[in-house]
C-alpha cells in the first residue's frame, strides 16, 4: 500500500510511528490541512501508540495492522474515554494513505452526530 508520498509505503506491517510521521510531513509540507481531522488523528495515534495499556482504551498498538485487530467494542471503550472529535473522519485518513476503514459505527465518523 502507498502512502501519500509514492516513494514511502503504509501496510499493516508499519509501525502506528510511521503513519504519524507520514501526516506530519504531509501537513508540513500542506499537502493535507494542518489543523481538523490529521490533527485529531495523530492525536488517536499517540494515545494509542504511547500509553500502556489500561482499564478504558486499548493502548500500547505499535503497528498498523494490530489497530486493525481492535474489536469494536474495544474501540468503542476508547470512544468512551476520549471526545468522539477526536476521531472524527478518521477512516477519511486512513484510506488517504491506502489502508481500509476501521469498522466504526457512522456516528463516530460523522460531523452531523458531533454538534
Amino acid at each position: 500500500m502507498e502512502g501519500r508520498n509514492e516513494e514511502r509505503r503504509i501496510g499493516l506491517e508499519s509501525s502506528l510511528g510511521d503513519l504519524y510521521k507520514f501526516i506530519y510531513d504531509d501537513r508540513e509540507a500542506g499537502k493535507i490541512k494542518k489543523r481538523g481531522p490529521s490533527h485529531r488523528t495523530m492525536c488517536m495515534i499517540g494515545h494509542l501508540y504511547r500509553d500502556p495499556p489500561g482499564p478504558h482504551v486499548p493502548r500500547g498498538i505499535k503497528t498498523v495492522g494490530e489497530l486493525y485487530s481492535l474489536t469494536k467494542e474495544e474501540i468503542l471503550r476508547g470512544f468512551r474515554f476520549r471526545k468522539k472529535k477526536t476521531w472524527l473522519n478518521l477512516n477519511e485518513i486512513l484510506e488517504g494513505y491506502g489502508l481500509p476503514p476501521l469498522n466504526l459505527p457512522e456516528e463516530y465518523t460523522s460531523d452531523q452526530q458531533n454538534s
